[in-house]
């Protein structure tokens, strides 16, 4: 059997990232488990194969839910989300509306390659092999980092994405994990850094200027 090498939880669902890069998702009923025709609304009890063979030539390497949504970065460094969205537009797809329940690309900047993604609870962000971070989705708390209360249906530069205390490093992975707070709860999250000792991590709120 195929080795999981991969795996990211949610609200109600659990994807799964296998070797030979397909994913499989289980829990809740509906779009975000990305199977296509192959899910009729109930829960799934068991890993249910998505549908991204039949969508793109590319592999999964990871996978990040948010409550609704879920995302995968591909091989190729292309991104693909699937699930509800409610105006907000978290599939990154260009569309506000509109639900999913098949895996559809994220409108990329000019083809960037995305290198790490975490997904909110409706909205996602990647890094980019420019060293840039972007985020798409819901922004109704300034989750998308870009000095402003507006959704995004396509990934938006995060203002300030690269500069950390002012000095110019660059962002090397990305770790976000919202549940269980309210909204009224302070989020810190920590992001390891290429140029420091390795296993170290800073912590958010101090480290980085959004």
């Amino acid at each position: 059997s195929d080795s999981v090498i991969g795996i990211s939880a949610g609200k109600d669902n659990t994807c799964a990232v296998f070797d030979d890069g397909g994913v499989k998702c289980w829990g809740r009923g509906g779009a975000i488990l990305g199977a296509g025709g192959g899910s009729d609304g109930t829960d799934q009890l068991t890993p249910l194969d998505t549908v991204h063979s039949t969508h793109t030539s590319a592999s999964a390497v990871s996978v990040s839910l948010g409550e609704e949504h879920a995302c995968s970065l591909m091989d190729d460094g292309s991104v693909m989300c699937w699930g509800e969205q409610d105006g907000d537009g978290r599939l990154g797809n260009g569309r506000l509306h509109g639900d999913s329940d098949f895996p559809v690309y994220v409108d990329m900047f000019g083809g960037s390659k995305a290198i790490s993604l975490a997904s909110g609870r409706y909205h996602s962000c990647a890094i980019l092999s420019n060293d840039q971070a972007t985020c798409w989705g819901f922004n109704g708390y300034g989750s998308l980092g870009t000095g402003d209360w507006a959704s995004a249906s396509t990934p938006a530069f995060v203002s300030g994405e690269h500069l950390w205390d002012g000095s110019g490093d660059d962002f090397f992975y990305l770790s976000l994990n919202i549940y269980g707070l309210e909204t009224s709860d302070v989020f810190a999250t920590s992001i390891p850094l290429s140029n420091f000792d390795v296993g170290t991590t800073y912590d958010i709120e101090r480290s980085v200027t959004w």
